[in-house]
Order: C-alpha cells, then structure tokens, then sequence
C-alpha cells in the first residue's frame, strides 16, 4: 500500500510537471526518440517507458490518445535525428566537399597562431566515390593563408580525418583548392571582424595580461587561455567563462535600466528585443546563447503582451528550436551542461531551498527589524548562503553525473566558489557594459577600464590563489552513459516528487 501510495504522489507529480511545461515535454520526447538513432538503444527505451508509465498510470480516459502522441514524437525525432546523423569514419580519407562555416575566430595552439574554423561538411566525397553528408568538423589555418567565411566553400584534394573529441578535421595540402560558392551567405566573417574590434579596444586600454583575457572571453564569448581555463575549472567556474542566460540577464537589465525612464513598456520590449538579437547574431549560434536568448525573447514577448511566461516552458520551446535547427547539438557537452543547469535553476530551486529552510529558517521583515543589529547582519549573511547554496544544489543536482560522465571528477571547492564569485564576476561585466556604453567618450571610457582591471585583477588573484589543501575533487573516472542517464532519470523524477510533497508545484 505504501508503495502504491508513493507511485500515486510521483505520478500525479509528474502529470503536474508536464502540464506547467507542455512544450519541454514536447521536446522530451523528441529527444527521447533522437537518442535511439544514436544507437543509446536499451536505457533510452528504460528511461522512456518509465516516464510513459508514470504518465499515463493515473489516466482514466485518453491513454490511447497519449501513447500515440508519444509515439509519434519519439518516431519524429529519431528520424530527424536520422537523417542528420553523421557517418562513422574510423580513417582518414582523400577527397572534395562543400563546407558552410559556423565559427571562425584566432587561437594559439601550441604557441602557433592559426585561423580556427568550426564548420559542417554538408557534402564529402572521397575519392573512392563515396559520398558523405553533414559531418561536424575544424580547419586549422595559418593567418596569411585564412579565407573569408561570409560564403560557403569548395574545397578539392582535401582530407578528412577523425579526432578523440569525436569532430572531424579537415587537412590542407599543397594540392588543395578552396573556392566560394556564389549567392551563398554566412554571418561567421562578419562575426570574426566585430569581435576583432572588440579584442582591439580592449588591447587599447587593458595592460595586464590575465584580466585582458578574461574581459576579453566576457566580450566575445570563448577563452584563448589554457592556463585562465585551468584555473577557473578546478573550481568549478568554467560556466562564467561562455555566454548564458547569467550574460543575457544581465545585458537585459542593464538596457532596460537604461530605457525605463524613455519609452513606454512596450516601445522599451522591441527595443530589447532588437538589442538583444543583435547580441544573439554577433555571439553565434553557441547552444548556451540560443538557450538563453530563446529564453529572454519569450519573456519579452510576454511582457509586451501582459501575459506570464513560464521559465519551464521557454526552457522547452529553446530546447526544441535547438533541436530543429541542430539535432547534432545534444551530442555537445555545452548543451548538455547549460540545459540541465538551468533545468535545475527553474525546477528545483525553490524546493532546494525549502529543505535548507530546516538548517536556516526564513525570516520576515518585521522580524529582522526586531533583532538586535548583529542578529539582523547575521540572518541577513546566512540568508544569502541559504539562497546561494540552494542554487549550488539545484544546479549540481543535475550537471553533476554529466560532469563525472564527460571529466571524471568533480571540484568539492565549487560549491563555496559559486557562492560569490558568479557575484564578483557580474560586477566585471556590468562595468564592461557601461565602458562600451561611453566609448565615445575615451577619457570616460579609459577611466571606467581602468576601475574594471583593477578590480578583476584581484578577482583573478582570489581565484588563482585557492587554498591548495582545500583542493580535493571527487574522481569517478568510469561512469558509463547508461549509469548517467539512471542517475539523470532517479534525481530528476526525485526532485519532482519533492517539489509536489513541498507544494512547490501548483
């Protein structure tokens, strides 16, 4: 009985879940259906059944109705995901293809400066005659050599060899040719040049090394800098260091801040709207920024309408525009991290903190006023640990078997990390934002710099100088994919019995 009682509370949880999100359950499924193309076969159908049954354990009318809705989607997705699927080539191969560039940008791999390019083989034919289609893959050239990536390319006598991270890379020889296609089009060169400029003003007026760096990763959305990267992610703060939903937030604010006073609402939600995409299109098309402006684009939209969006359902309606555009985006990590992230962030906070409530009740404002000074400080300190380590959890709750999946260890310092130093960090963007701001103003603008190397520089000591005793990481370096899906399922399906249980979910 009791077990029959628990199964009735997790499924009437779930149903509730699905229906505050119908299009993240839309995508659920979809993504279910996607991931048996990507031969995951036995967990993926464990894992899809369970969801099903719970789903449909309670339901007295319309069961057909739901299992061939179901099915349907599962069905759509895998041959979506199907048709996009790229071959398995286990050698490296000669011959000519058509790439359509998605990213180009300057790096320096082991102490060379090159031209990198991220970009899909849409068609590869070797030299046998076989032809292949939408291959993810790199290029690699050196600067005085580099093409401009505003068209699609041709490139003959060309080989295609296969690399760990699971990508493809393109080789050059002396025989290889590369010619543009007419009446084809790419942002990616005029992405490559605006962030060029942007690296240039900041070379202008940032003179130590490490926080250039950083602003420089804040600004243009990836880091050139092995030793900044390692020593943000043994902490666990490698998250700051691409675009998200933290930057969009923060860049939305600051413009809204901005237009309050000028314009009316809705005159002031196009206009953030057209900000924002503006950002979105010199970002690219990065997993975490479509995320995140999918997600902003619909609160807008709400906004200017008076009508309440629901954090879930943006969350599923980005998850599934991803999907449509790139169905080989869930084989990135950064999708993978950034969705779970803020899946965690938008469903399982609030009862998070609810069970840390137990260790640090919630006080109200005539009981603050009440306290003694001290008392008052203190509460208010342990109100924002409460706050910080229920957005740690949240979070952790569900990136944390895809980081031992992907790493193989986890950073313990990172919860006490993410307390402030997400905080510290926005400073350095806000400050960032108002520099950009008044760049017609150059004294102003060098003055704002100035404050901001300042200040990050420290930032970048405090994160550099940890505690080296206190460096300990949990190492799990065999976790399977079927082991990290069950642990995925158990938490999430746990978090959503809890939510219901703490009348989170109404």
């Amino acid at each position: 009985m009791l077990a029959k009682s628990y199964l009735n509370t997790l499924s009437s949880s779930l149903a509730l879940f699905w229906k505050k999100a119908p299009a993240l359950e839309i995508s659920f499924y979809l993504l279910i259906g996607a991931s048996f193309a990507l031969t995951h076969f036995w967990i993926t159908l464990i894992v899809g059944s369970i969801f099903i049954y719970l789903k449909t354990y309670q339901l007295m009318s319309g069961k057909n109705h739901f299992l061939i809705q179901t099915t349907l989607l599962c069905t759509l997705g895998y041959g979506y995901m199907l048709h996009f699927k790229p071959p398995l080539i286990t050698t490296a191969v000669k011959g000519s293809g058509v790439i359509k560039i998605l990213e180009k940008r300057p790096t320096v791999f082991f102490g060379r400066s090159s031209i990198y390019y991220k970009a899909l083989l849409t068609c590869f034919e070797t030299e046998d005659h076989i032809v292949y289609k939408n291959i993810p893959c790199t290029l690699r050239l050196k600067p005085k050599n580099a093409y401009e990536a505003n068209k699609d390319l041709v490139l003959h006598h060309i080989t295609l060899a296969p690399t760990a991270s699971g990508l493809y890379q393109l080789k050059l020889d002396k025989d290889s040719q590369i010619s543009p296609i007419k009446n084809s089009f790419s942002l990616a060169e005029h992405r490559y040049k605006w962030k060029l400029k942007v690296t240039k003003h900041l070379n202008h007026y940032i003179k130590e090394s490490k926080t250039l760096k950083l602003l420089t990763a804040l600004s243009v959305g990836y880091l050139d800098n092995k030793t900044l990267n390692y020593e943000f992610s043994k902490l666990g703060l490698q998250h700051l260091l691409t675009i998200s939903g933290f930057h969009f937030a923060l860049l939305a604010l600051f413009f809204s801040w901005i237009l309050q006073p000028l314009l009316p609402k809705k005159a002031k939600c196009l206009i953030l709207i057209l900000l924002l995409g503006t950002y979105m299109l010199y970002l690219g098309p990065a997993p975490s920024v479509s995320r995140a402006w999918i997600g902003v684009l619909i609160y807008l939209i709400g906004d200017f309408f008076d009508i309440a969006s629901s954090g879930l359902n943006a969350l599923g309606i980005a998850c599934l525009c991803s999907f449509l555009i790139d169905p080989l985006c869930i084989t990135q990590i950064g999708f993978q991290l950034s969705y779970s992230a803020t899946l965690g962030i938008v469903a399982f906070y609030a009862p998070c903190e609810k069970l840390l409530c137990y260790l640090t009740p919630k006080r109200s404002l005539i009981e603050l006023v009440q306290m003694p000074m001290y008392q008052s400080l203190l509460t208010g300190v342990l109100n924002f640990l409460r706050k910080g380590l229920a957005l740690d959890l949240a979070v952790n709750l569900l990136t944390g078997p895809l980081l031992f999946f992907h790493f193989g260890s986890y950073p313990l310092m990172s919860f006490f990390y993410n307390l402030f130093i997400p905080v510290l960090i926005s400073f350095s963007l806000l400050l960032l934002l108002v520099a950009y701001f008044f760049a017609w103003i150059s004294p102003l603008c060098g003055w704002i710099h100035h404050i901001n190397e300042v200040y990050t520089s420290h930032i970048l000591t405090l994160i550099a100088t940890s505690p080296k005793a206190l460096d300990i990481s949990i190492h799990l370096p065999f976790i399977s994919y079927e082991l990290c899906i069950a642990t995925l399922c158990t938490v999430t399906l746990s978090m959503v019995f809890l939510s219901f249980r703490t009348k989170e979910l109404s």
